[in-house]
């Protein structure tokens, strides 16, 4: 089935925007480029600002076209000593302004890519290996992708797969960790889409797209950004690499540095347009006002909400939290600022530890066999379980090598050789991590010899378990896949179910994790794993803040064995925290005093005295939370609980002075962090927002704990956002565009759209419009309130018109007609269109806007009515549709008197209709109407005064008042504009002649009808 050009197009764009997701403003430099081509290996490096989103894919005539999402040219590129003319062909994207493609001549087909990312250089360099047999297919060719393989080197991981021809490939690198090897035109007769538990790559996964076939792969540290690309003819094969490692630069030649393109003059006018610094700056963070940081808190309360802090032991909970109320609000009083709320997810240590039982020695022995042993292996068997009785695992593990190549035909050889691995297991499980080898080599060769065994199935769940404990959680996926998936019978399947979903928990596949913890429970029912099963999906419950259910499975374990707690001893500390965040304070305290009077406690004393603290202080029973807050510090003053213990305590203070110290004491860990954060939220409640926005820069340029992070890239969100509408509302236009260029403001999209317009509207006040637009672009109009986005259209329109634009500024007028704004704010732009169209002398659009606005339900002043009548009037005589225009001008007038505030409005109503009348031919109505209008003060300093004054002359001189009129010739002779002195003194000389030849009036000239 042919696929229509269209829909492969559109399909292809959706898929870029998949894997490259714009973000509004945020662009990639690029600084400089460089291209070296020898001895067949042509070499292509970029220097960047920062890692970059980008495809790469063969072109036609021995070429490589990379494409860079939202990148610019930071400086003019030019050429460098090793790239030749015409080797280096760059273009923005049409539909994407930020985008940027490089056309790179190799000189001949490529018959292998390497691209690498070298992140302390900032370089992406590309390596194309010349002399392939026949170049790449420079447009997609039908191809069929049968089937995709994997293998694991040292240094890199393989992926093969086998093609019916040799295809156009393109490689897409994406955020994060993504990758897609996208085949352009392929088809799949893959019956497996996804792939697990290969090194260096998480999940794989093939999906059809629009036109083509997509692997989409998701690494687990930094494969894809080093990947290699060729093409083997033997075999019809594509296959690609993923490096652990960035690629040496050892050529001195490709090592650019931004120093190199200082000197380089700034970019001509036609290139893109310089993005907004703010957005620059801002790359480090996540959405700083995602729809966590848009939730406002409930008024009505002053209280504290102080979660645990996280501590190092498992479940350890958020960070403090507290209400922020606007300045000079009180707390039950209307909006309230984005508060730094409780995180939705908790980390939580999934600990997998091996399940060895060695109760199993006792069945070594076969009633059966006993006689068949020799007086040498019963010595031996003896000292093997001497060894197990005394725990003494190595030397265990040693007699029984000893047994197998002493006795290979003996009847116990099938049970010690997997009891080999268990006593490894055992050494490994005591922290002897260097065994780790040996284990999994003991349980493979038991594994290989005896493949039948009914031991194979829980083999391999130990292998896997080992492999965990180990953080080596993909191959322990691989194991544990062989358990269920080949031996699908057996006692080994509940704990393989349990371990696997343990796994998918460390690697936050919830979904699958999930899955398999309840095939523990509807098939195994009956199990020795099954409570642990219900604790592990009570603790998801708990991580991603589904407190009710998480306590009500809590709970059901606690009443199906009341000493389940005994068993893990976390327990109690979920179920309090869990409590604490329910807001049930007494049970939470109840909770952390049985787990303080139990002890051996993942949680030490002085943190679970810190968190009893915390229970009393959010029941503002302050006394009491001291108290307990003063016993963590007693109890072990450098703990980390009397650290906690002190922040809360420095939280009771007014000032900021504890705060520091506890800054001081916790460097470089989470307590100091968030004793900073407490710090600058304390400072913004004292609206010292620029102290507050410093205190912040320090705790978002640590990586460290990125909750942290996140909520102080809030507070500094918020904190920015205050300072700018005190300067703005101020009237401090020009400290407001300071802080702009100054680069401290967040990006656009991490700003309130109504503050960031406050920034354009400074721009727009210091009549700096091309500025005012940049700003004006970078904030969409359906974030704005409804009284905000009249002026928004009006502001942009006008600096365009300003700047001479008057194309564009007539497109955001219209498209601001589009919109569902309020009626007097559509009316003021229908009104300001109307104007711009008279101007560029479209009378007819521009009368029947007028007219639409007159006519509509009346919401504008009568000033601003009565401009438009004034317009509808001038539009009128111009068109010899006199009285139409009288019309018009009444209805001005009539609205005009009636609210003198604009007298020149007045004015310039009667002057148009002496116009009118002038035209017409009626002298003695003009002479009214222009005197009337130059009475109520229509003076010079209008533009057309002196021509008025002509015409009124004329008006005098053709109803015989010629003294008048002579009046008027001699002021325009003296003051007014040359061409008016010129047609005053042939008129002046015509007067005199006729005086002197005693002749009748002159008739009526009709030239000034062009004035």
């Amino acid at each position: 089935m042919k696929i229509p050009l269209r829909c492969l197009i559109a399909g292809l764009l959706c898929l870029v925007g998949t894997v490259f997701p714009r973000e509004t403003g945020a662009a990639n430099k690029v600084y400089d480029y460089r291209l070296l081509k020898e001895k067949g290996v042509a070499r292509f490096v970029l220097l960047l600002e920062e890692s970059p989103k980008y495809s790469l894919k063969p072109a036609r005539g021995g070429a490589l076209k990379l494409t860079l999402a939202d990148a610019r040219i930071e400086t003019r590129l030019s050429r460098v000593p090793g790239t030749h003319p015409g080797d280096v062909k760059i273009e923005e994207e049409k539909k994407n302004p930020s985008g940027l493609t490089f056309h790179i001549r190799l000189g001949g087909p490529a018959r292998l890519v390497e691209t690498s990312w070298l992140p302390k250089e900032k370089l992406l360099l590309l390596t194309a290996k010349l002399g392939g047999a026949g170049d790449w297919p420079a447009k997609p060719v039908k191809t069929v992708l049968k089937r995709l393989r994997f293998g694991i080197q040292k240094e890199y991981s393989r992926m093969v797969a086998d093609l019916g021809r040799r295809p156009m490939w393109e490689w897409v690198r994406g955020p994060e960790n993504r990758a897609v090897l996208r085949i352009p035109k392929g088809l799949t007769r893959l019956r497996r889409k996804e792939f697990t538990g290969i090194d260096r790559i998480g999940d794989v996964r093939v999906k059809r797209a629009p036109g083509g076939v997509d692997i989409d792969l998701v690494f687990t540290g930094t494969g894809g950004d080093h990947a290699r690309i060729f093409w083997l003819d033997a075999g019809k094969k594509l296959v690609a690499d993923f490096f652990d490692r960035p690629l040496a630069l050892t050529d001195e030649r490709l090592r650019l540095k931004r120093k190199e393109r200082e000197d380089v003059k700034t970019v001509k006018k036609e290139s893109p347009p310089p993005k907004d610094p703010a957005l620059e700056k801002g790359k480090a963070g996540e959405d700083i006002r995602g729809p966590r940081a848009s939730e406002n808190l409930s008024a009505g309360t002053e209280r504290k909400e102080m979660p645990p802090v996280p501590s190092s032991a498992p479940g350890g909970g958020p960070v403090v939290r507290k209400k922020i109320h606007r300045p000079g609000q009180s707390p039950g009083s209307g909006t309230t600022v984005a508060a730094i709320p409780p995180p939705v997810i908790h980390p939580v240590d999934i600990i997998i530890e091996p399940d060895i039982d060695l109760d199993h020695m006792d069945r070594i022995y076969n009633p059966e066999w006993v006689h068949h042993l020799n007086s040498e292996e019963a010595f031996l068997v003896g000292r093997i379980q001497e060894a197990w009785e005394t725990k003494a695992y190595e030397k265990g593990a040693k007699l029984m090598e000893d047994f197998l190549s002493r006795f290979p035909e003996s009847p116990l050889r099938e049970s010690l050789s997997f009891l080999i691995g268990d006593f490894r297991l055992a050494l490994l499980k005591e922290g002897r991590k260097e065994v780790f080898p040996l284990v999994i080599k003991s349980y493979s060769e038991a594994v290989q010899h005896f493949p039948q065994s009914g031991r194979v199935g829980r083999t391999y769940v130990r292998m896997a378990q080992a492999e965990a404990f180990m953080g080596r959680n993909y191959d322990a996926l691989a194991s544990l896949d062989m358990a269920i998936g080949r031996y699908p019978e057996g006692s080994h399947l509940p704990l393989a179910y349990l371990t696997r979903g343990k796994v998918y928990l460390r690697l936050n596949q919830p979904d699958k994790a999930v899955r398999d913890l309840k095939v523990v429970l509807s098939r195994f029912p009956h199990s020795s794993v099954v409570e642990e099963a219900h604790y592990e999906i009570a603790k998801y419950l708990y991580s991603v803040g589904a407190y009710k259910e998480a306590k009500k499975r809590f709970s059901e374990l606690l009443e199906k064995d009341p000493d389940f707690y005994l068993k893990f001893p976390g327990f109690l500390s979920f179920m309090a925290q869990t409590s604490l965040y329910l807001k049930d304070y007494e049970t939470a305290r109840n909770y952390y005093f049985k787990a303080l009077n139990l002890g051996h406690q993942p949680e030490s004393e002085d943190l679970l005295l810190a968190h009893i603290g915390d229970t009393y202080n959010q029941q503002s029973r302050e006394r009491e939370a001291e108290k307990f807050y003063r016993l963590a510090i007693e109890l072990d003053p450098e703990s980390e609980g009397a650290s906690i213990a002190r922040l809360r305590l420095a939280d009771y203070a007014s000032g900021v002075t504890l705060f520091k110290e506890v800054h001081q004491k916790n460097l470089n860990n989470t307590i100091g962090d968030l004793a900073l954060l407490n710090m600058a939220k304390r400072l913004y409640e004292q609206r010292q927002y620029q102290m507050a926005m410093d205190t912040l820069k320090k705790l978002m340029e640590k990586p460290k704990n990125p909750d942290i992070q996140e909520k102080a890239r809030d507070l500094y969100a918020s904190a920015v956002e205050e300072e700018l509408k005190k300067r703005y509302k101020s009237g401090e236009y020009d400290k407001v565009v300071a802080m702009r260029e100054s680069g401290i403001l967040p990006r656009p999209s991490k700003l309130d759209p109504e503050v960031y317009l406050m920034v354009a509207q400074s721009y727009y006040h210091l009549e700096k419009y091309g500025e005012a637009i940049q700003v004006f672009r970078a904030v969409k109009p359906y974030d704005l309130s409804l009284t905000s986005k009249g002026a928004y259209f009006m502001q942009l329109a006008d600096c365009y018109e300003r700047e001479g634009d008057l194309l564009r500024a007539e497109k955001v007028l219209e498209q601001g007609r589009r919109e569902g704004l309020a009626t007097a704010d559509k009316q003021r732009i229908t009104l300001k269109l109307a104007d711009l169209l008279k101007e560029n002398a479209d009378f007819r659009r521009a009368y029947g806007l007028y007219e639409s606005v007159v006519k509509d339900k009346r919401v504008l002043s009568d000033l601003e009515i009565a401009r438009a009548y004034l317009a509808m009037g001038q539009i009128s005589n111009l068109e010899q549709r006199y009285e139409r225009a009288r019309a018009s001008l009444n209805r001005c007038i009539a609205l005009a008197e009636k609210d003198r505030k604009d007298l020149g409005l007045l004015q310039s109503a009667y002057v148009e209709m002496g116009n009118g009348y002038h035209r017409e031919g009626n002298d003695a109505m003009a002479i009214k109407a222009y005197r009337r209008g130059l009475d109520l003060g229509y003076g010079p300093e209008k533009k057309d005064y002196w021509k008025i004054n002509y015409r009124l002359a004329l008006s005098y001189l053709n109803t015989g008042k010629t003294r008048e009129a002579e009046e008027i010739f001699n002021a325009i002779a003296e003051e007014g504009d040359p061409l008016l002195q010129q047609k005053v003194q042939i008129k002046m000389g015509m007067m005199d002649l006729e005086k002197q030849l005693k002749r009748l009036p002159i008739p009526r000239d009709r030239e000034e009808e062009t004035l």
